[in-house]
C-alpha cells in the first residue's frame, strides 16, 4: 500500500495539496488494516490522516488528508455554505464521517 500512497498522494504528503483519494485493491483485510494503521501511526504526528471512505468486493477507497489544509480549505467563504447545503456540518471529522455515511447510502459518488 505504500507505493500506492506515494504514487497517488505525493501532493498531500509534500503539504502542497489538502487530500487525495486513491483506490486500492487487497488480499486480507486484516493486513489492509494493519498496514493502514502501521501508516498512520508514522503519519499522523505529521498531521497527515488516512482513512478507509469505502469498502467492496476485495477494494478500499482511501482518504488521505492533511487535517490543518482541509480545514482551511472548508473554512474559505462560500465553501463552508455550499458544503452545508449538501448536509456537511460540523468539525473535520464530522465532514469525514458523513463522507462515509454517504458511501454506504448510495453507488455513485457521495457528492451529488
Amino acid at each position: 500500500m505504500e507505493k500506492y500512497l506515494i504514487l497517488h498522494c505525493s501532493p498531500t504528503l509534500a503539504g502542497i495539496k489538502a487530500a487525495n483519494l486513491f483506490s486500492y485493491t487487497f488480499l486480507s483485510e486484516a493486513a489492509l488494516m494493519e498496514s493502514l494503521l502501521s501508516i498512520n501511526k508514522i503519519l499522523n504526528p505529521k498531521g497527515v490522516y488516512a482513512e478507509i471512505l469505502h469498502i467492496k468486493d476485495g477494494r478500499v477507497l482511501i482518504f488521505v488528508y492533511r487535517k490543518s489544509l482541509l480545514t482551511a480549505d472548508i473554512m474559505r467563504k462560500g465553501v463552508k455554505e455550499f458544503l452545508g447545503l449538501c448536509g456537511y456540518n460540523g468539525t473535520i471529522d464530522n465532514f469525514i464521517q458523513r463522507l462515509k455515511s454517504r458511501f454506504n447510502i448510495r453507488e455513485s459518488f457521495p457528492m451529488k
